[in-house]
């Protein structure tokens, strides 16, 4: 299963543009590689996420909303606005050290 990011900006704190790599570049040393989002939807202005009485993000009208989707969805058919990294082997972009944490347990033989 994917790992995907949906961003509302705020428009005093973040300086240029704000797309997928600069989301996973800023995750690195916070959370674990196979955590990190592999399609991103960085929503407009008079877009807001759907959320639950109690606050919380209402995730089945998100993916209809925003990804045009209820389950999945081919990566060379991407919906507008959705940016996709393409990245099969996690390990290749990271900097620094690989940690034993970072593919969720996931193995490969070799």
């Amino acid at each position: 299963m994917l790992c995907g990011a949906i961003i509302k900006l705020r428009h005093n704190g973040v300086e240029g543009r704000v797309d997928l790599a600069r989301v996973r570049k800023g995750l690195f040393s916070v959370v674990p590689q196979y955590m990190h989002p592999t399609v991103l939807r960085v929503l407009g202005e008079n877009e807001h996420i759907p959320r639950t009485y109690s606050g919380k993000p209402i995730k089945r009208q998100i993916l209809k909303e925003f990804f045009r989707t209820t389950d999945c969805f081919p990566a060379d058919q991407l919906p507008e606005g959705v940016e996709y990294c393409g990245c099969e082997d996690p390990a290749r972009e990271k900097e620094g050290p690989r940690q034993p944490w970072d593919f969720g347990g996931l193995q490969r033989a070799h």
